[in-house]
C-alpha cells in the first residue's frame, strides 16, 4: 500500500495520500464527476471541440450553430426541465443548418480524440479499487450514460456504472438541482454517508452533494492546476482568444500532467513554444506550396533538418521535399563568379581594415595559394586583399558554383521543364536563397519564418510570423530575440562551408566543432526533442486546427517571451551559448543578443513584476477575461467582444496585428 501511495501524484486534489486514505476507508462508493474531473479535454473550453469540428469538416458556421441549437433545444423542452439529449440538440441543429448524417457520430468521435484521463483522479480510482470500493461516475451532460461510458472506456478506464442527467431529463433530475443524488443512492443501495463524491463544480459537486448527505471533495480543474504549478515557466497564458490556441494549451497541459514525466525546462521550451511554432510553420509551408503550385520544397541546411523531421512526423505527403546542403558562406561565395568583390562583401561585414591575408582566407575557409604565404601579418582591407588574389578567388568561386550545379542537377532539370520549386529557410535577410537564385538564374521563392525590413530585395518570399518587417510590433519584438527561435531550428550537424568535386564525387567541406559548440548542441537536442514530441502528440488534432489562429497564437507567445520574459524564462534561456560569427570560434550567450528594453531586462533579472499602467484597466481586464469564457450563456459574438475588450486592456500584452 505504501508503494502504491508513493507512485502517484494527487496534483489536482488539495489533500494528500494520508487524507485520501482517511476518507476512502470510511466509504463504500467513490463517485466521480466526469468532464474536467475524471476526464479532461485537450482544450480549455468544451465548445472548442465544435470549432475543431467546423474546421475539420469544412462546415463554416457550425460551431456557433451547434451552441445555438443546444440553447434552442433547452428552450423547447423547458417545461420538463433544463436538460436535453444530444439527439434533441441535433434535431434542432438540422432545422437551421445542413449537415451530413454522420455529424452526430463525428461529435462523439471528436470527443474521443480530445479526452484523456486526469492522472490525479486515475490514481484516486486505483486507491479506491485497492480498498475494494465501488467506483461510479455522475455527470450533468447532454450525453446518455452509454455514450459517456463509451468515452470513458475509450481512454482505457473502467467504471462500474455511469449516471447522467440526460437519462433523467424527463424527471428533471441532475446534479445541478441535487435531484440526481437520491437516484444514485437508491440504485447503489447505500446510505449517503457511504459515498465520497469528487468534482470540480463547487455548486453541483460540492454544495448539492453535501446537501444530499454525501461526503464531497473538491478537485481543481487540471488546466488551472497546471497554470498555478507552472507559473513563470514555459506554459502559455490561458487567456488566448482562439479555439486553436486553447487546444494547443490543452495539449501542453496533457503533456505537463503525464505520469512519470521528468521535467526539463529546455525540453518544455521546445514542447510548449517550439512545437506550436514548428506545427504552424510546416502547415504554412504546405498551404503556400499548394497555393503556388510548388513541385518540390528545398529545405536549406541546417535549419532544414528539423523541418524535414517535422514533415515526417506529421506524415506530410502533399508535396515533395529534399534537404539541401547550405550555409550563408556556401551560397554567397560562388556568386563571385558572376562579378567582383561586392558579391562577397557581406561575408566580411564588421572587419573593414582589420584583416591579415591569413585571416581573410580563414574566414572563407580556403587555403592560401600554394605560391603565397602571409609572412608580414599586415592589416589590410578585405577589398585590398581580394584585389591581390582576384584571379585565384574567382577560379575557386567557379569551382564551387559548378559543385552546386551538380548538387542541384535534378532541380535544374525541373526548372527547365517549367516546374516550380521553393526554398525553405528560417529567414531574417534571406541572403542564402537570394545568392542561390543568382547562381541558378531563376526567381525561386523562399518560405521563411520571418524577414526583417532589410531583407534581400532580389528574392520573392512569404514570411510566417512577419514579412519585410511587418507587422512592425511582431518583427521588432522577435528580432530582439531571434536566438530563441534559432534555438528551435538549429541542428547538431556540422555547417557545410562549401561543396567540392573530387574524383567525380561531391564532398562537403565542414568546420570542426569547438567544445563550446558541443555545449550548445546539448540544449539544441533537448529543445528539438520537445518540439518533435509536441508534433507527434497533437498530430491527430492537427487537421482541425485553424492556421491563421495558430499563427496569431505563435506571434503572441513569442512576442511576449522575446520582449517580456519572466525571471525564470530569462534565467533558463539567457545563458545558452550562441554563435553569431560566421567562420569564427568566438562564442557568446543568447543574453548577449537578446535585446529587449533595458528596464524590462532589469525587472526580469530581479524577478519583479512589470508595473501596471492603470489599476482600473487591470481590474476591467480580469473581469472581461472571465466573461469572455462564458459561452454559453453568452453568444459567441458577445464573448468575442468581451475578449477583444480584454485584449485592449491587457497590461502584459504585445499588440499583434
Amino acid at each position: 500500500m505504501d508503494r502504491l501511495a508513493n507512485s502517484y501524484n494527487f496534483g489536482t486534489l488539495a489533500v494528500g495520500d494520508a487524507g485520501v486514505d482517511h476518507v476512502l476507508n470510511r466509504c463504500k462508493v467513490l463517485s466521480l464527476d466526469v468532464f474536467d474531473t475524471l476526464l479532461v479535454r485537450r482544450c480549455l473550453r468544451p465548445t472548442d471541440v465544435f470549432d475543431w469540428m467546423e474546421h475539420r469538416l469544412d462546415l463554416p458556421g457550425f460551431a456557433q450553430a451547434r451552441v445555438s441549437a443546444e440553447a434552442a433545444a433547452r428552450r423547447r423542452h423547458k417545461n420538463r426541465g433544463s436538460e436535453v439529449s444530444l439527439e434533441e440538440i441535433y434535431a434542432e441543429l438540422k432545422k437551421e443548418f445542413r449537415l451530413p448524417e454522420s455529424t452526430l457520430a463525428f461529435e462523439l468521435e471528436a470527443e474521443r480524440h480530445f479526452l484523456f484521463p486526469n492522472p490525479s483522479i486515475v490514481a484516486l480510482v486505483q486507491r479506491a479499487r485497492h480498498l475494494g470500493l465501488r467506483v461510479i461516475a455522475v455527470s450533468d451532460i447532454y450525453l446518455s450514460s452509454s455514450q459517456v461510458t463509451d468515452l470513458i472506456e475509450h481512454t482505457g478506464l473502467s467504471i462500474d456504472r455511469v449516471y447522467t442527467s440526460s437519462d433523467y431529463r424527463n424527471e428533471d433530475c441532475g446534479k445541478y438541482n441535487g435531484g440526481l443524488y437520491p437516484i444514485v443512492l437508491m440504485s447503489e443501495a447505500v446510505q449517503p454517508c457511504d459515498v465520497l463524491h469528487v468534482g470540480d463544480n463547487k455548486l453541483s459537486d460540492i454544495v448539492n452533494a453535501k446537501a444530499a448527505g454525501l461526503a464531497a471533495m473538491y478537485t481543481e480543474p487540471l488546466h488551472e492546476s497546471a497554470t498555478h504549478q507552472a507559473k513563470g515557466l514555459f506554459l502559455p497564458s490561458n487567456e488566448t482568444e482562439s479555439a486553436t490556441g486553447r487546444t494547443v494549451i490543452g495539449q501542453i497541459v496533457k503533456n505537463w500532467s503525464s505520469p512519470g514525466r521528468v521535467p526539463s525546462p529546455i525540453g518544455d521550451y521546445g514542447y510548449n513554444y517550439g512545437g506550436p511554432l514548428l506545427l504552424g510553420f510546416v502547415s504554412h509551408l504546405i498551404s503556400c506550396a499548394k497555393r503556388d503550385g510548388i513541385k518540390r520544397l528545398l529545405l536549406l541546411e541546417r535549419d532544414g533538418h528539423i523541418i524535414e523531421k517535422a514533415l515526417g512526423v506529421l506524415g506530410i505527403k502533399d508535396v515533395d521535399f529534399r534537404l539541401v546542403p547550405s550555409s550563408r558562406r556556401m551560397a554567397v561565395f560562388p556568386v563571385l563568379s558572376l562579378g567582383g568583390y561586392e558579391q562577397i562583401k557581406s561575408i566580411f561585414a564588421g572587419y573593414e581594415n582589420e584583416l591579415t591575408e591569413k585571416q581573410f582566407f580563414d574566414i572563407l575557409t580556403i587555403e592560401l595559394p600554394a605560391n603565397h604565404s602571409d609572412t608580414t601579418g599586415k592589416l589590410q582591407t578585405p577589398e585590398d586583399i581580394f584585389d591581390c588574389h582576384k584571379e585565384f578567388l574567382v577560379d575557386a568561386a567557379r569551382q564551387e558554383r559548378d559543385a552546386i550545379f551538380a548538387e542541384l542537377a535534378e532541380e535544374r532539370e525541373m526548372l527547365a521543364r517549367g516546374e516550380k520549386l521553393a526554398w525553405v529557410d528560417v529567414g531574417w535577410a534571406l541572403t542564402s536563397s537570394a545568392s542561390l537564385n543568382l547562381l541558378l538564374g531563376h526567381d525561386i521563392p523562399c518560405y521563411c519564418v520571418g524577414s526583417h525590413s532589410h531583407v534581400h530585395d532580389k528574392v520573392s518570399h512569404d514570411g510566417y510570423l512577419f514579412e519585410r518587417g511587418a507587422p512592425v510590433d511582431v518583427c521588432d519584438a522577435i528580432i530582439s530575440g531571434v536566438e530563441l527561435i534559432e534555438l528551435i531550428f538549429s541542428d547538431v550537424s556540422q555547417r557545410t562551408v562549401f561543396l567540392e568535386k573530387s574524383e567525380g564525387e561531391l564532398r562537403r567541406k565542414t568546420i570542426p566543432k569547438v567544445p563550446s559548440e558541443n555545449i550548445r548542441d546539448s540544449y539544441v537536442v533537448e529543445a528539438r526533442k520537445g518540439a518533435l514530441a509536441f508534433l507527434a502528440d497533437i498530430n491527430d488534432l492537427a487537421s482541425g486546427l485553424e492556421l491563421d489562429e495558430l499563427r496569431t497564437f505563435n506571434r503572441s507567445i513569442f512576442c511576449t517571451l522575446c520582449s517580456q520574459p519572466s525571471k525564470m524564462q530569462y534565467q533558463c534561456l539567457s545563458h545558452i551559448p550562441h554563435d553569431r560569427l560566421v567562420g569564427d570560434c568566438q562564442w557568446q550567450t543568447i543574453a548577449d543578443f537578446w535585446k529587449f528594453p533595458a528596464k524590462q531586462l532589469k525587472l526580469a533579472q530581479e524577478g519583479r513584476e512589470y508595473p501596471r499602467k492603470n489599476l482600473k484597466n487591470f481590474l476591467l481586464f480580469r473581469i472581461l477575461s472571465v466573461l469572455s469564457r462564458c459561452s454559453p450563456p453568452f453568444s459567441k459574438r458577445r464573448v468575442a467582444r468581451f475578449a477583444n475588450s480584454a485584449k485592449k486592456r491587457d497590461p502584459r500584452a504585445i499588440r499583434v496585428a
